[in-house]
């Protein structure tokens, strides 16, 4: 922007008598018009764009020898190209086509004797010889280089830097709210650091389920989703989070500050040390509360495929026990079973 309003300046000085001015100051003019022009024509002399790529023929339209990977290729008028294999057969049909192509062979050079050798005009190549420069595209091959030369000047040095704007603060990512449903608030499943829940490859010993320190709520709900386990309780102000695969085989203990959730895709309770049938049939091999609900709604009549879902299933997290059934004669069971109803 100087250099324009220089010029101007000193465009607009010579319309006014030279008589205006004292000697020293006309020299003054003339000699800072002199440096500017000086300067633009050195910085036009340096800034030249390098020559573009020099290619041939057929890996232009081909690709490479190793790309090709010995098959042949017929190069077609409109620059497309067709990869065949390497033989008499298909060169002939190659430039017997309605519009006579050029066929290279796998060793990327035009087949001896073909009209490849002369490299007629194919998707602007337009060379007597095999090499050419590339400017860009399919058509963009030419024979004559042409003289490129940029001008170009460089103004930084006249102007201001740009301002560079101050990027905004990245907002911390909000993470959805958990959706399970509270059961018990004040209260824990248990007073230990680790949970329990059991384990067929344990005989059905207690397993460890380690409190986790968690960000959030949410994430405490993804660590239950993540270990199949239908409960977990949460203590907000500490973030502490421990996850359970049962928690109605014992009375809940309380403690301020927890919470105890359970997954709200789940059955709700029928009631608890209950059984709804001991029959062997109604057995069903799962490792989770989940997988004995999806069961229950698999339910088929027997000897048939027809669907026919349970209306109860009864599930113990310790023994991993799962019976589906439709209807529920309520046996008394051990404290870890309980008994679960289809919502009506």
């Amino acid at each position: 922007m100087l250099i324009v309003h220089l010029s101007f300046a000193l465009t607009s000085l010579w319309l006014v008598s030279a008589s205006d001015f004292r000697p020293g100051e006309l020299n003054a003019l003339l000699s800072i018009q002199n440096r500017a022009t000086q300067q633009l024509t050195e910085e036009s002399e340096t800034t030249k764009v390098a020559p573009p790529e020099k290619v041939s023929f057929c890996p232009h339209f081909c690709g490479s020898a190793s790309a090709q990977n010995g098959p042949g290729c017929c190069v077609e008028t409109d620059g497309g190209m067709k990869s065949w294999a390497s033989s008499n057969t298909n060169r002939d049909q190659c430039e017997k086509s309605p519009h006579p192509s050029v066929w290279c062979t796998g060793g990327q050079n035009p087949w001896p004797g073909t009209k490849g050798n002369t490299l007629m005009k194919i998707a602007g190549w337009d060379c007597k010889n095999q090499e050419g420069w590339h400017l860009g595209g399919a058509t963009g091959v030419v024979c004559d280089l042409p003289t490129l030369v940029a001008v170009g000047v460089d103004a930084s040095r006249f102007t201001d830097p740009p301002l560079v704007p101050t990027p905004a603060p990245t907002p911390a990512p909000t993470l959805p709210p958990a959706a399970w449903d509270l059961v018990f608030d004040g209260y824990k499943c248990t007073g230990q650091v680790f949970g329990t829940s059991a384990s067929k490859e344990l005989q059905g010993k207690p397993r460890p389920s380690e409190q986790t320190t968690e960000a959030s709520q949410y994430s405490c709900e993804q660590l239950a989703i993540q270990r199949q386990h239908a409960f977990y309780q949460y203590h907000a102000g500490k973030g502490l989070c421990v996850t359970e695969e049962s928690c109605f085989n014992r009375d809940p203990i309380v403690a301020p500050g927890w919470a105890v959730y359970r997954d709200d895709n789940l059955w709700p309770l029928k009631e608890r040390s209950q059984s709804c049938s001991n029959k062997r049939k109604n057995i069903r091999d799962v490792s989770s509360q989940m997988e004995c609900q999806q069961a229950a709604l698999d339910r088929v009549k027997p000897n048939t495929n027809e669907a026919d879902p349970a209306t109860y299933y009864t599930w113990s997290a310790f023994a991993q026990k799962c019976r589906v059934s439709k209807k529920c004669k309520n046996k008394p069971e051990r404290a870890s079973f309980a008994t679960y109803e289809i919502p009506r």
